[in-house]
């Protein structure tokens, strides 16, 4: 297939032909990045893009892996991870709430730190030692994380502020259909990008991101059980059919909790395959069942 084939193939013009079995599954991202480009060669799903999706949603079958969407409209095809649930995991405010209200009703649910969306709330606590960051409700790599201490204006333009919890190790954990099929751990590179050897006196270790010189390490990793344990509460309490959950072990506590769900995490080597791997299994355990349309707009 040519180079120029291949780009109308994953921006899935108009020319594509409808596969008219439920034996056909596509991917609709949010984003064209990366990963979905390899599940979408590894898994041999057909990548479609949002011009070719709103014509076709009605005539397409099969099923339909969400990486990332919070809106997608009704559509014949079955969804996996519902755009209402990826829209839960992606609002930390939205998630946290839900956290709060099935605790309130007895339901198990996963542990998640304090929170609020009181700015006045978020003041008083810091002034009063606690260690209060502000963040948008939307943020994630890290991104957009602020605290009192360190610069006021923008903890005081946050969307939610957050109890910042201690940790002495924080992990991804990669779920699918209910069963973990990966683990991570976030560790400080050794080098920065330039080569040269990082100091970690100068790292702060609150935030561990990528740009911050955070790599997830997979081997001979020792994760306390109420990591897992809170990791697949989670996913179970957004709705979810797959996601990578970041927790952290507070030793002191003896206890995990969640930060937040990513339901399109970026994907290489191992990872990559356990998702390929994952979603053959997936897609095979649910291969014979026939979607329903409903009347209902799935945004």
């Amino acid at each position: 297939m040519t180079e120029k084939k291949t780009k109308r193939y994953i921006l899935g013009s108009k020319k594509m032909k409808i596969p008219s079995t439920a034996d056909y599954t596509f991917i609709y991202p949010y984003a064209w990045s990366n990963t979905p480009r390899a599940l979408a060669c590894t898994v041999r799903i057909s990548p479609i893009h949002g011009d070719w999706f709103a014509e076709n949603r009605l005539k397409i079958k099969g099923l339909l892996v969400n990486w990332g969407r919070t809106n997608i409209a009704r559509t014949s095809a079955r969804i996996i991870n519902h755009p209402k649930a990826v829209n839960m995991a992606s609002n930390k405010r939205l998630f946290f709430d839900k956290v709060a209200d099935l605790r309130e009703l007895g339901v198990e649910t996963c542990t998640v730190p304090w929170h609020t969306v009181s700015q006045e709330e978020a003041v008083s606590r810091s002034r009063d030692g606690e260690v209060i960051l502000g963040r948008t409700e939307r943020g994630c790599m890290g991104k957009e994380i602020y605290f009192f201490d360190d610069n006021p204006f923008r903890f005081l333009g946050s969307e939610l502020w957050v109890r910042y919890k201690k940790k002495s190790a924080e992990y991804r954990i990669h779920i699918m259909a209910s069963e973990i099929i990966s683990e991570q751990q976030k560790v400080l590179r050794k080098k920065d990008f330039s080569g040269n050897l990082i100091d970690p006196n100068t790292v702060d270790f609150r935030i561990r991101s990528h740009r911050n010189g955070f790599i997830f390490k997979r081997l001979n990793l020792d994760i306390p059980p109420d990591v897992r344990r809170q990791a697949l509460l989670a996913i179970k309490t957004a709705g979810l059919d797959f996601g990578a959950v970041d927790v952290i072990w507070n030793t002191y506590e003896q206890k995990a909790y969640v930060l937040e769900i990513n339901t399109a995490p970026g994907l290489i080597g191992t990872t990559l395959k356990d998702y390929v791997r994952g979603f053959h299994e997936y897609f095979q355990s649910i291969r014979t069942l026939t979607p329903e349309v409903s009347d209902e707009d799935s945004s």
